[in-house]
């Protein structure tokens, strides 16, 4: 099975814009619903995240094939959706080209999903994709996915300070991104926020592990709950770093 990246080289050519650009109407919405958003959830209380992340089987309508990345079911408002990562149709996906356009439905032919750790498998509209910040990428349009579980979006705000930048000395720490063993076991790295770069929010791996093959997989925050997807990795000075697209409510 092919695995493929996204390196910090080519970060800069994503299309992205800057998560706080909505912060004011986003922090209402959140302090509205976040006091009573504790109940941690019991997929992460189990550590049982089978058929809640798949793998992606990608067909483009030129008839290029790619295994590539990987994508998870998450509501949203009232909705449902896949999500995973645009870049995933590029040339970090397994194909000859780089992303092109915004327009997805104009290069997809069909997007299916393969479970990780059981042989459930489903597919989506490859014509209800809708543009979310950055390189995420959402479908809304989920075809015979009978018994999937679902993650839900994260009510977090991250706090900022007097001139505008994340405050990481009173942001949450503790994040989680949902992976696999080359067994096909789900598994957990333990991430801690560092900082921002552009659009994107920067983790320290708590543990070592290898990162690569997990783009579009789910970072969760400390109650289980989506705060974004894996997009990139980035070498700082040997030690590496991931970062994270932060995935908005569709409604602000």
């Amino acid at each position: 099975m092919k695995i493929f990246f996204l390196i910090f080289s080519i970060i800069l050519f994503l299309s992205s814009c800057n998560t706080e650009s909505k912060s004011d109407k986003y922090s209402e919405y959140v302090s509205i619903r976040v006091e009573n958003d504790t109940i941690i959830s019991e997929m992460l209380q189990t550590k049982n995240f089978s058929n809640s992340i798949f793998f992606n089987v990608i067909t483009l309508k030129d008839g290029q094939t790619s295994k590539a990345g990987i994508s998870f079911v998450m509501k949203m408002d009232t909705s449902t959706y896949l999500v995973s990562a645009k870049h995933l149709l590029g040339q970090d996906g397994g194909f000859k080209d780089s992303l092109i356009t915004d327009n997805v439905s104009e290069l997809l032919s069909s997007w299916k999903c393969e479970s990780i750790s059981s042989s459930k498998k489903f597919s989506v509209n490859t014509n209800t994709t809708i543009k979310n910040d950055g390189d995420v990428l959402l479908f809304n349009s989920i075809v015979d996915a009978d018994n999937v579980k679902s993650f839900n979006l994260t009510k977090l705000i991250l706090p900022t300070t007097m001139e505008g930048k994340l405050d990481i000395k009173n942001s949450p720490k503790q994040f989680y991104l949902v992976g696999y063993l080359p067994t096909g076991k789900e598994i957990l790295h333990s991430l801690t926020l560092a900082g921002k770069y552009e659009s994107y929010f920067v983790f320290n791996k708590d543990k070592e592990f290898d990162y690569h093959g997990l783009s579009g997989g789910p970072v969760l925050d400390e109650k289980g709950n989506v705060f974004g997807i894996l997009s990139a990795g980035l070498d700082d000075n040997g030690k590496e770093l991931v970062l994270v697209s932060r995935i908005r409510p569709r409604n602000l």
